[in-house]
């Protein structure tokens, strides 16, 4: 392989995987390349949305990691002697909540509508929102 790898070695880090994958939970379906060209062959439905897909390249997967939120219960502090100001990092529940919680799929679709408004009254605005 161009990777370096054997085939072998593949084959059986694949397995491994795969045995791991299947220890955590109770069902995973394996479809090979050829089989999925089979199934678009007969199935018309599934090979229209092959065929709408757009994939707009790889996921970062480091991006999960990023804006997260903090809730500071005091902002200033003055100490005092013998206190000490620490930090606790609970950075680590986000690989639980990763594993425990659903995420949408696919890449977000962005609709910017421009709109000039006039919001002088709370019955001017048609939207389900607050302003403040």
């Amino acid at each position: 392989m161009p990777n370096g790898k054997t085939a072998g070695y593949l084959r059986e880090h694949d397995k491994n995987r795969m045995e791991f994958k299947l220890s955590q939970i109770a069902r995973v379906d394996v479809y090979w390349e050829c089989e999925i060209y089979q199934m678009l062959k007969k199935e018309r439905e599934m090979r229209q949305m092959f065929y709408n897909y757009i994939d707009d390249g790889p996921i970062d997967i480091r991006s999960c990691f990023y804006g997260g939120r903090t809730g500071p219960l005091k902002l200033h502090h003055k100490v005092k002697d013998g206190e000490r100001i620490s930090y606790y990092d609970v950075t680590s529940l986000y690989p639980f909540i990763n594993v425990t919680t659903a995420y949408p799929v696919g890449h977000p679709k962005v609709h910017i509508i421009n709109k000039n408004v006039n919001w002088t009254k709370a019955i001017d605005n048609t939207y389900n929102l607050a302003i403040l």
